[in-house]
Protein backbone atom coordinates (compact mmCIF):
# COMPACT_ATOMS: atom_id res chain seq x y z
CA UNK A 1 0.00 0.00 0.00
CA UNK A 2 1.40 3.39 -0.98
CA UNK A 3 0.08 6.67 0.37
CA UNK A 4 -1.36 8.85 -2.39
CA UNK A 5 0.01 12.36 -2.86
CA UNK A 6 -3.46 13.88 -2.45
CA UNK A 7 -6.11 13.51 0.26
CA UNK A 8 -8.16 10.41 -0.40
CA UNK A 9 -11.05 9.02 1.65
CA UNK A 10 -11.39 5.27 2.06
CA UNK A 11 -14.53 3.62 3.37
CA UNK A 12 -14.44 0.26 5.10
CA UNK A 13 -17.49 -1.89 5.62
CA UNK A 14 -17.74 -4.47 8.36
CA UNK A 15 -20.40 -6.61 9.88
CA UNK A 16 -20.87 -7.30 13.55
CA UNK A 17 -20.29 -10.96 14.38
CA UNK A 18 -23.57 -12.49 15.60
CA UNK A 19 -21.91 -13.59 18.86
CA UNK A 20 -21.19 -9.98 19.81
CA UNK A 21 -24.66 -8.48 19.25
CA UNK A 22 -25.46 -8.54 22.99
CA UNK A 23 -22.30 -6.70 24.03
CA UNK A 24 -20.72 -3.27 23.88
CA UNK A 25 -16.99 -3.58 23.27
CA UNK A 26 -13.70 -2.11 22.16
CA UNK A 27 -11.24 -3.85 19.90
CA UNK A 28 -7.76 -3.61 18.50
CA UNK A 29 -5.88 -5.86 16.09
CA UNK A 30 -4.90 -8.13 19.00
CA UNK A 31 -7.71 -7.86 21.55
CA UNK A 32 -11.46 -7.64 22.00
CA UNK A 33 -12.75 -6.28 25.31
CA UNK A 34 -16.37 -6.42 26.43
CA UNK A 35 -17.32 -3.16 28.16
CA UNK A 36 -21.00 -3.88 28.83
CA UNK A 37 -24.22 -5.34 27.50
CA UNK A 38 -26.77 -3.84 25.12
CA UNK A 39 -29.74 -5.27 27.06
CA UNK A 40 -29.51 -5.39 30.85
CA UNK A 41 -32.54 -7.71 31.05
CA UNK A 42 -30.73 -10.61 29.37
CA UNK A 43 -31.02 -13.92 31.29
CA UNK A 44 -28.22 -15.96 29.71
CA UNK A 45 -24.91 -15.06 28.08
CA UNK A 46 -22.23 -17.01 26.28
CA UNK A 47 -19.09 -14.94 25.82
CA UNK A 48 -17.53 -15.78 22.43
CA UNK A 49 -14.20 -17.62 22.48
CA UNK A 50 -12.33 -14.79 20.73
CA UNK A 51 -13.04 -12.26 23.52
CA UNK A 52 -9.77 -11.55 25.36
CA UNK A 53 -10.97 -9.36 28.26
CA UNK A 54 -14.09 -8.24 30.07
CA UNK A 55 -13.97 -4.84 31.81
CA UNK A 56 -14.67 -4.45 35.51
CA UNK A 57 -18.37 -4.14 36.25
CA UNK A 58 -19.34 -4.93 32.63
CA UNK A 59 -22.24 -7.20 33.67
CA UNK A 60 -23.21 -5.47 36.92
CA UNK A 61 -26.31 -3.99 35.26
CA UNK A 62 -27.68 -7.45 34.40
CA UNK A 63 -30.10 -7.94 37.29
CA UNK A 64 -31.91 -10.76 35.40
CA UNK A 65 -28.77 -12.66 34.33
CA UNK A 66 -29.13 -16.29 35.47
CA UNK A 67 -26.18 -17.99 33.76
CA UNK A 68 -23.00 -17.17 31.91
CA UNK A 69 -20.26 -19.09 30.13
CA UNK A 70 -16.82 -17.49 30.00
CA UNK A 71 -14.23 -18.68 27.43
CA UNK A 72 -10.70 -19.86 28.18
CA UNK A 73 -9.14 -16.69 26.75
CA UNK A 74 -10.33 -14.83 29.85
CA UNK A 75 -7.66 -14.97 32.56
CA UNK A 76 -9.21 -12.56 35.09
CA UNK A 77 -12.67 -11.99 36.47
CA UNK A 78 -12.36 -8.26 37.05
CA UNK A 79 -13.47 -6.25 40.08
CA UNK A 80 -17.26 -6.05 40.41
CA UNK A 81 -17.81 -7.89 37.11
CA UNK A 82 -21.04 -9.52 38.31
CA UNK A 83 -21.71 -7.34 41.35
CA UNK A 84 -25.42 -7.24 42.10
CA UNK A 85 -26.46 -9.82 39.50
CA UNK A 86 -29.14 -11.00 41.92
CA UNK A 87 -30.51 -13.68 39.56
CA UNK A 88 -27.15 -15.27 38.71
CA UNK A 89 -27.36 -18.96 39.64
CA UNK A 90 -24.37 -20.35 37.79
CA UNK A 91 -21.18 -19.16 36.16
CA UNK A 92 -18.97 -21.52 34.21
CA UNK A 93 -15.42 -20.32 34.93
CA UNK A 94 -12.65 -21.16 32.47
CA UNK A 95 -9.95 -23.61 33.53
CA UNK A 96 -7.36 -21.00 32.52
CA UNK A 97 -8.59 -18.42 35.06
CA UNK A 98 -5.83 -16.81 37.17
CA UNK A 99 -7.71 -14.39 39.42
CA UNK A 100 -11.13 -13.39 40.70
CA UNK A 101 -11.28 -9.68 41.54
CA UNK A 102 -12.66 -7.80 44.52
CA UNK A 103 -16.46 -8.03 44.79
CA UNK A 104 -16.53 -9.94 41.47
CA UNK A 105 -19.60 -11.94 42.53
CA UNK A 106 -20.61 -9.70 45.45
CA UNK A 107 -24.32 -9.51 46.13
CA UNK A 108 -25.14 -12.33 43.68
CA UNK A 109 -27.86 -13.48 46.03
CA UNK A 110 -29.00 -16.44 43.88
CA UNK A 111 -25.55 -17.97 43.28
CA UNK A 112 -25.68 -21.49 44.73
CA UNK A 113 -22.40 -23.08 43.69
CA UNK A 114 -19.07 -22.21 42.18
CA UNK A 115 -16.10 -24.25 41.00
CA UNK A 116 -12.69 -22.64 41.45
CA UNK A 117 -10.28 -23.93 38.76
CA UNK A 118 -6.82 -25.09 39.87
CA UNK A 119 -5.21 -22.28 37.87
CA UNK A 120 -6.69 -19.57 40.13
CA UNK A 121 -3.93 -17.94 42.19
CA UNK A 122 -5.89 -15.17 43.92
CA UNK A 123 -9.39 -14.32 45.03
CA UNK A 124 -10.09 -10.70 45.82
CA UNK A 125 -11.62 -9.15 48.88
CA UNK A 126 -15.41 -9.59 49.16
CA UNK A 127 -15.44 -11.65 45.93
CA UNK A 128 -18.44 -13.65 47.18
CA UNK A 129 -19.82 -11.37 49.93
CA UNK A 130 -23.61 -11.34 50.29
CA UNK A 131 -24.00 -14.55 48.28
CA UNK A 132 -26.37 -15.98 50.89
CA UNK A 133 -27.42 -18.99 48.79
CA UNK A 134 -23.84 -20.05 48.03
CA UNK A 135 -23.80 -23.59 49.47
CA UNK A 136 -21.10 -25.32 47.43
CA UNK A 137 -17.63 -24.05 46.48
CA UNK A 138 -15.51 -26.72 44.86
CA UNK A 139 -11.77 -26.01 44.72
CA UNK A 140 -9.91 -28.03 42.08
CA UNK A 141 -6.76 -27.48 44.17
CA UNK A 142 -7.19 -27.06 47.92
CA UNK A 143 -3.49 -26.81 48.78
CA UNK A 144 -1.50 -23.71 49.60
CA UNK A 145 -4.31 -21.18 50.09
CA UNK A 146 -3.68 -18.31 52.51
CA UNK A 147 -5.54 -15.16 53.41
CA UNK A 148 -4.39 -11.69 54.36
CA UNK A 149 -5.87 -8.29 55.14
CA UNK A 150 -3.77 -6.53 52.49
CA UNK A 151 -2.68 -7.66 49.03
CA UNK A 152 1.02 -7.10 49.77
CA UNK A 153 3.20 -6.91 52.85
CA UNK A 154 0.73 -8.21 55.43
CA UNK A 155 0.94 -11.46 57.39
CA UNK A 156 -0.31 -14.51 55.49
CA UNK A 157 -2.49 -17.00 57.38
CA UNK A 158 -2.97 -20.52 56.02
CA UNK A 159 -6.44 -21.78 55.14
CA UNK A 160 -6.87 -25.41 56.08
CA UNK A 161 -6.86 -27.83 53.16
CA UNK A 162 -9.52 -29.81 55.05
CA UNK A 163 -11.85 -26.80 55.09
CA UNK A 164 -11.48 -26.25 51.36
CA UNK A 165 -11.90 -29.96 50.57
CA UNK A 166 -15.50 -29.81 51.83
CA UNK A 167 -17.56 -27.76 49.32
CA UNK A 168 -20.07 -26.62 51.98
CA UNK A 169 -17.34 -25.40 54.34
CA UNK A 170 -15.43 -23.80 51.47
CA UNK A 171 -18.58 -21.92 50.43
CA UNK A 172 -19.02 -20.63 53.98
CA UNK A 173 -15.40 -19.45 53.99
CA UNK A 174 -15.88 -17.55 50.72
CA UNK A 175 -19.21 -15.93 51.56
CA UNK A 176 -18.63 -15.08 55.24
CA UNK A 177 -15.77 -16.45 57.40
CA UNK A 178 -12.90 -15.15 55.24
CA UNK A 179 -14.90 -13.04 52.78
CA UNK A 180 -13.29 -9.70 53.64
CA UNK A 181 -9.74 -10.96 53.08
CA UNK A 182 -7.54 -11.40 50.04
CA UNK A 183 -6.94 -15.05 49.22
CA UNK A 184 -3.62 -15.99 47.68
CA UNK A 185 -2.39 -19.39 46.63
CA UNK A 186 1.26 -19.73 47.33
Amino acid sequence: FAMPAENVTYTAKWTLNAGMEQFTFTSSPTSLTITGVTDGSVTSLVVPSYVTEINRGAFSSCKSLESIEIPSAIKRIETGLFYGCASLESAVLPKSLISIGDSAFGNCTSLENVSIPETVQEIGRDAFTFCGKLQQATFADTQGWQYTSAPAGAEMIAISETMLSDPATAAKCLRSDYATYYWIKG
